[in-house]
């Protein structure tokens, strides 16, 4: 009896417990129609289990429904890597690229093929394809300077051309330079390639090559709408915003009619700010039908979308972010923004057209990551300071930025450069944060966060500031001072300090004879502008009006500096109707870095009064807010609650009438 031979064929592992959970779960969404959040599912796999063939399968499906043929290459390129024994993978990946506007990797693809599998049942169709195809590239790649190559030489040409722009689309920019450069050695001048090949040093942030590739197409060919585009983003990153303006100008007026004219240059005129340029390109090209559906439409309806979001027109941005998910649904930026319009107006970022990545290069970040990890290990806030000034002298260009990551920088991009300004905190940085803090731009947390590390560092006054905070302008009461409750003695004489003591109990038992008493008794021995005070008090609980508003004026004069003197003088001029003074003496006040818990009260009751003479009940109730919040137990809020109240309450009362 012969022994049956084992299968020598390796088995595939089997899939991991949360993988497949994560496929169940991926398939289901997919089948009930819900493919944004099936591909968000599937992109989680893929990160978590690269290169399977199940997740890039059903990813496959759902890119193709979602008409997302970008993702679709890449992830059908992957399954051929993955499968080179499948003719029907390498099919769809042919089709892939065609869809996505790469012939000569379609037709070298689809030569493959039939070259593997010529009695495939699709064989004729593939092989017409390829007749086609080459026919076509042929008459394309048929210029004057390229006469003396051969046609497989153009058509090997043209794949290398291809695979840089496939390899440079899905962000694969080891391979795209790889190619860019081999391909360069053969043909130095090759526009499109240096035209790619500058694009990705600038997406690495390395200007000077890109600049360098750049002015080598345009001594060639001095219109050419790409090049002139990549020097109009390097001027403007580089800091030269004059310059960078002076070549998109020459950009608009190239008579270039390059197929990715448009989104060049509605790509300079929203890096430019340029709002109104950049609309009225948007109007001609609707009015010319110019907009179908495409990868470079969608960047341009993100730009245009954006301008329109930042001129308050968020209905007709929304509208054209939502097209432009629908040319390209791999399209971060525009859902980014659409989700941030759904946010609470407080909670905003947006909107912007550019991330992160855009605005600050990998070298920038890893320099500063470099600077900063001595002095942040030792603690050493100035060599952290010291660090971030030298990183800018270092990069001029950072200085003369940073008010456009402010202003139309993502939420990282706002980040980094309120980090890098506060722990710089040089006078120029610092009002720039000053300027941030109480504009419109950000959301209110990230407002509110700088302020108070202006108030906190000594930047910003206390007192009320005028704040954009959940979408429109309220007065913000901001302090920078220290509060406290310690006992402050009032005398260097232990005797008058315990006379006093007990004076100001008996005053909290509301006994006017006794505090007087005992304040007589300490003043005989020291004068103090404390005492005197409580003295005056003292005499009012007992009914002597007069004398009590004599005492207290006169402690003003004898003690200008004296807290409580300063208080009862503003209350006076506000009394009087001297606004200007009331305000000035207690804006004095508030500039003082520590403060005793009573002349805190003694300040915010000042501050009611005031406001409510200016009949500002939004100040006063401000105030209130914040004396709530320091000192809730003081038996005077509840009074002053009433006072804020009451009009209110009136008000609510004649309308119930009414009704």
């Amino acid at each position: 009896m012969s022994k049956n031979k084992k299968n020598t064929q390796p088995k595939a592992p089997p899939l991991a417990r949360r993988l497949l959970e994560g496929l169940f779960e991926a398939n289901d969404l997919f089948k009930q129609g819900q493919l944004a959040q099936s591909s968000q599912k599937l992109v989680q796999l893929q990160t978590a289990y690269p290169n399977q063939y199940e997740v890039l399968a059903l990813m496959a499906d759902v890119s193709s429904q979602q008409k997302d043929f970008s993702t679709y290459e890449w992830v059908v390129y992957q399954l051929a890597r993955l499968k080179p024994g499948s003719p029907e993978i390498s099919i769809s990946l042919a089709g892939a690229y065609m869809q996505m506007r790469h012939p000569a990797l379609a037709l070298r693809t689809y030569q493959k093929i039939i070259k593997r599998w010529p009695a495939h049942p699709s064989s004729a169709l593939i092989r017409q394809s390829i007749e086609e195809l080459r026919t076509a590239l042929l008459n394309e790649l048929k210029q004057p300077d390229m006469d003396d190559l051969a046609d497989e030489e153009l058509l090997e040409l043209a794949v290398g051309h291809d695979e840089v722009r496939f390899f440079m689309s899905h962000n694969q920019i080891r391979q795209c330079k790889q190619v860019a450069e081999k391909l360069l050695k053969t043909y130095p001048n090759l526009i499109p390639v240096l035209n790619n090949l500058a694009q990705v040093y600038l997406s690495e942030g390395n200007y000077a090559e890109a600049r360098r590739l750049a002015q080598q197409v345009l001594e060639n060919e001095p219109e050419n709408i790409h090049a002139l585009s990549h020097m109009v983003r390097i001027l403007y990153l580089s800091g030269d915003f004059a310059r960078a303006r002076e070549m998109s100008r020459r950009q608009a007026a190239s008579p270039s009619q390059a197929r990715e004219r448009l989104v060049r240059l509605a790509e300079s005129y929203s890096l430019l700010d340029e709002k109104e340029r950049l609309l009225e390109l948007y109007e001609q090209a609707k009015q010319a039908g110019e907009l179908e559906d495409s990868t470079e439409n969608a960047l341009l309806l993100h730009y245009v979308a954006t301008a329109l979001a930042s001129m308050g027109k968020e209905k007709q941005a929304r509208s054209l972010w939502e097209t432009a998910l629908q040319y390209l649904p791999s399209f971060d930026a525009p859902r980014e923004n659409l989700a941030d319009l759904e946010k609470p107006a407080g909670e905003r970022n947006g909107p912007w057209a550019y991330g992160f990545d855009f605005w600050v290069t990998p070298a920038i970040t890893q320099e500063m990551v470099r600077a900063l990890s001595a002095p942040v290990k030792q603690k050493d806030s100035a060599g952290t300071e010291n660090a971030m000034i030298q990183l800018i002298q270092r990069h001029p260009e950072l200085l003369a930025l940073l008010p456009h990551y402010l202003a139309r920088g993502d939420n990282d991009t706002r980040e980094f450069a309120i980090r890098l300004m506060k722990m710089a905190e040089t006078p120029e940085l610092v009002a720039l944060l000053k300027g941030f803090s109480l504009s419109k731009l950000g959301t209110d947390q990230m407002r509110l966060d700088v302020s108070q590390f202006l108030s906190k560092q000594g930047h910003l006054a206390s007192g009320n500031h005028r704040m954009w905070i959940n979408g429109q302008w309220t007065t913000i009461l901001q302090l920078n001072f220290e509060i406290t409750s310690d006992p402050i003695p009032n005398s260097q004489f232990p005797a008058v300090n315990k006379l006093s003591f007990q004076a100001i109990e008996a005053l909290h038992t509301q006994d006017g004879a006794k505090a007087q008493a005992l304040l007589e008794e300490a003043l005989a021995i020291e004068e103090t502008p404390s005492m005197l005070n409580n003295l005056a008090l003292a005499l009012e609980m007992q009914g002597k009006a007069k004398q009590a508003h004599e005492m207290a004026g006169s402690i003003h004069t004898r003690f200008p500096d004296y807290f409580f003197g300063i208080s009862a003088e503003a209350r006076k001029a506000t009394i009087a109707g001297d606004f200007e003074k009331a305000h000035t003496l207690l804006d004095g006040l508030m500039r003082r870095q520590r403060m005793h818990i009573t002349e805190y009260d003694a300040l915010c009751e000042a501050q009611i009064h005031l406001a409510l003479a200016r009949e500002n009940q939004e100040v006063a109730r401000s105030w209130l807010q914040m004396w709530e919040k320091v000192n809730p137990e003081d038996q005077r809020l509840m009074e002053y609650r009433l006072m804020l109240d009451t009009p209110k309450l009136l008000g609510l009362m004649r309308d119930s009438i009414k009704k």
